[in-house]
């Protein structure tokens, strides 16, 4: 980071206004750090390299992607125990350059190197002419005062009305040095190509199970799992990057999916992806066993090692008959023992009451058929 930056950061932090202070076009001209987009396709790289954050050299850069739209509003709220100072504040709108003749050779290379830059086949602007682009970029810098945090909250709604479409909030703390982190889910979750690169199919990240491979055109993901422990989709994107113009017929799309661990136990999950009205034909991708603690921890098990559920059988016995009925009754009047709770776990709540019981009852007495 240049002196100018440190020395203009610094003033910033001795700012103690309520509301965040933003710094002038000319003050931050030359002293961004290079890597802080300051054109349309410098924003459209971050996104797809960092996603909507990206913290480096003692400040943080947020990229917002905002529709072009007379009916739309975006709003942007601070709260937390810190207010955060605005280096810079740019909006960048995407502009088609008009084609040169290509006898004009270097004009014509200029020209293609842009649409390069900008993702764009030139056999598209042949086809239709021009791209157009209903989004722009908002790009934020923002340093923060040594041992605080805040919440940054991106808002979208419908102008003149208090209908809100979509909220968002970016959290950032840092430490009594001031060093920077993201807390909220983006700061380990990829949202871009970039952040997804090198990872494994399946990967275990921050006490997290996390999905992230290709599915074919037209096809979803299927999640399964079977065992004592439960899974439960807390996140998931598409990873094809933001692109100008549509992607072309059968082009396979990377899908990111994160699993939070909310019982402990075993568990074998299996992904396989399925065309939407798929029901029993889906193509497995990959099977992978864990052992989950009560602190959330997450071990990789052989398969065989896994606890496989079979509704009703909560004294794990192989079968699911009266005895079952007798083991779950005695531990809700008496506490006795129950050897596999989540077998008993008829209502689908992650608990056992009377209820369960009831709709376990009325399964037995109907042949056996699990609930579903």
């Amino acid at each position: 980071m240049n002196r100018k930056l440190i020395a203009m950061m610094s003033a910033l932090i001795m700012c103690s206004s309520a509301v965040p202070y933003t710094a002038s076009a000319e003050e931050v001209t030359e002293t961004l750090p290079e890597w802080i987009p300051q054109n349309f396709t410098e924003a459209l790289h971050f996104d797809n390299e960092y996603g909507k954050t990206h913290i480096e050299d003692g400040v943080i850069c947020c990229v917002r992607k905002k529709s072009i739209r007379d009916n739309y509003e975006y709003l942007t709220e601070y709260s937390g125990d810190g207010q955060p100072e605005i280096i810079s504040d740019m909006t960048y709108n995407f502009v088609m350059p008009e084609k040169p003749d290509k006898s004009d050779t270097e004009a014509y290379q200029e020209y293609l190197d842009f649409l390069h830059e900008n993702y764009i086949d030139e056999s598209y602007i042949e086809m239709f002419g021009t791209v157009k682009v209903n989004f722009e970029y908002e790009v934020t810098v923002y340093t923060m005062n040594p041992a605080s945090s805040i919440d940054i909250e991106w808002i979208e709604k419908y102008k003149d009305t208090e209908k809100f479409m979509y909220t968002e909030t970016l959290s950032f703390e840092t430490s009594a040095d001031g060093e920077i982190t993201e807390t909220d889910l983006y700061g380990w979750f990829p949202d871009s190509p970039g952040e997804s690169r090198g990872l494994d199919t399946v990967s275990v990240i921050n006490g997290h199970i996390v999905f992230c491979d290709y599915l074919n055109s037209g096809y979803r993901l299927v999640f399964k799992q079977n065992g004592m422990s439960k899974l439960e989709c807390i996140a998931g994107d598409y990873l094809d990057g933001t692109q100008l113009t549509v992607s072309p017929p059968g082009t396979r799309s990377k899908v990111i999916r994160a699993y939070k661990p909310i019982t402990s136990g075993t568990v074998k999950v299996t992904f396989q992806e399925a065309l939407p009205w798929q029901t029993d034909d889906a193509i497995d991708i990959i099977e992978k066993s864990y052992s989950i603690d009560d602190d959330g921890n997450i071990t990789e098990i052989d398969g065989n090692d896994v606890t496989l559920l079979s509704m009703g059988d909560c004294n794990l016995d192989g079968l699911f008959n009266v005895s079952d009925v007798v083991m779950l009754q005695k531990w809700l009047t008496d506490g006795e023992t129950l050897d596999c709770w989540q077998n008993a776990d008829f209502y689908e709540d992650n608990k056992i009451d009377i209820f369960d019981l009831l709709i376990m009852k009325q399964s037995l007495t109907n042949g056996g058929i699990a609930h579903e």
